[in-house]
């Protein structure tokens, strides 16, 4: 079951875990659309169904491990292990689940632009993608598009949740890429 991302807090209690002594001298990061959607094509579409390549990338990478107390909130799928993923101009946390799943959360000023971006990205590489439905909270609190992904013999299902900061103004609204293997 593909659930919406729960709170603004998972994404700014990761926030806090990846600030260094570096970022605390930048401006507040702005989302960063193409690492976001780059980071879910290269570890989540590539590796969905396979934890064990996905986590020796993510070695390979040396993407730091988020410790276990503090990836709890953000593995909203289930059992795994969460990694933080930022680049200077934007805050990321890939998640690789027990199951096969992949998630990366970040900050998207514009949900619908990302989306499009990841769509047009996934086209370009012969991926096929069907909009199976979208879904909103009727309080507004979160967006859900579930799609269908093909190439070849391999399926996914892929999940963009969207999540405005209503907590945190401040802040652009947080986004979820979900890939499961299907």
């Amino acid at each position: 079951m593909i659930r919406p991302l729960r709170t603004a807090i998972p994404l700014m209690a990761f926030l806090a875990f990846t600030a260094g002594p570096a970022s605390a001298q930048m401006a507040p990061s702005t989302s960063d659309p193409p690492q976001l959607v780059g980071l879910f094509v290269q570890a989540c579409v590539r590796f969905a169904g396979d934890p064990q390549a996905l986590r020796a990338w993510i070695a390979a990478h040396n993407l730091p491990a988020v410790p276990a107390a503090q990836a709890v909130p953000f593995l909203s799928v289930g059992p795994g292990e969460a990694f933080g993923a930022s680049t200077l101009s934007g805050k990321h946390a890939l998640n690789s689940y027990d199951s096969g799943a992949c998630e990366v959360i970040g900050l998207a000023d514009d949900p619908a632009a990302t989306q499009q971006l990841l769509l047009n990205r996934l086209q370009g590489l012969g991926v096929l993608v069907s909009r199976l439905e979208t879904k909103a909270k009727p309080d507004g609190s979160s967006t859900q598009s579930l799609f269908e992904a093909t190439l070849g013999s391999r399926r996914w299902l892929l999940s963009l949740t969207a999540k405005p900061h209503s907590d945190a103004p401040n802040l652009q609204p947080e986004l979820g890429l979900l890939a499961t293997p299907g």
